[in-house]
């Protein structure tokens, strides 16, 4: 290098008046003027631009989702002044970091507790109908859903309901005709005899919508209370109290 371009880089930074106008890939012409660098006017200056690039690395102490520079980039700046290039400044990649760490859920899931709802003595629909099905056999197995539903629905006793049924009907054990052709549980008489249902829970619900509408709204609602409009037996109360403590324990 000659002493001109010696002389030359050691006086840039007292430059007066540099107009860059820097294009990635190209080179831009430019005037430099300065009396003590001893230059004719209007001499070209060609200043190149060296664009930095970001480079992503994976970062495994990092949370996923997060990034981090690391080294931020810097564009490089070179002259090319009379055929000789001089750089300005150096060109710096930008490093970027992004987290692959898995993150910690924090979070416990939120543990839903069924809300008890008791509809009789303590016990829930559930309970209460699983209760009354470990009395009931032969063609009555399985119903108890239903004494359930329209007993708690007509706010009549379910195990008083219930133990009617199984004295009327022997489903306890072994159900009646009138329970297997007619769907009676109650051992219900009409005008013209034994009334007919059109299915057993039909029969059911009618049996303690009758208890509800002829017993509970003219205030009898203990077996004692219903013996004598129920059944000519003066020993019916007895029995059907007993088949409701049979049910209770169950």
């Amino acid at each position: 290098m000659n002493f001109y371009l010696l002389e030359l880089l050691g006086k840039w930074i007292s430059l007066a008046f540099i107009t860059v106008c820097p294009t990635l890939g190209k080179g831009k012409t430019t005037t430099l003027e300065n009396e003590n660098l001893n230059l004719k006017r209007d001499t070209n200056v060609v200043a190149t631009v060296t664009e930095y690039t970001t480079i992503t690395k994976n970062d495994p102490t990092l949370e996923e989702g997060k990034t981090k520079i690391e080294t931020k980039g810097v564009n490089g700046l070179v002259y090319d002044i009379q055929g000789s290039n001089v750089i300005i400044q150096e060109m710096t990649q930008e490093v970027v970091l992004k987290g692959t760490k898995k993150a910690k859920n924090t979070n416990k899931p939120t543990q839903i507790v069924p809300q008890r709802v008791e509809v009789f003595e303590n016990l829930t629909m559930e309970e209460l109908t699983k209760k009354l099905d470990k009395n009931l056999k032969s063609t009555l197995t399985g119903t108890g859903k239903y004494y359930a539903k329209y007993a708690i629905e007509y706010g009549v006793d379910p195990y008083l309901a219930l133990a009617i049924s199984l004295h009327e009907t022997g489903c306890s054990s072994s159900c009646s005709n009138l329970v297997k052709s007619k769907n009676n549980v109650g051992g219900m008489i009409g005008s013209s005899g034994a009334l007919s249902f059109s299915s057993i829970e039909e029969g059911i619900r009618k049996f303690i919508l009758n208890i509800k509408q002829n017993y509970y709204d003219r205030g009898l609602t203990t077996a004692e209370e219903m013996n004598s409009k129920y059944a000519a037996s003066t020993t019916w109360a007895e029995k059907v109290n007993k088949y409701i403590e049979k049910i209770r324990a169950s």
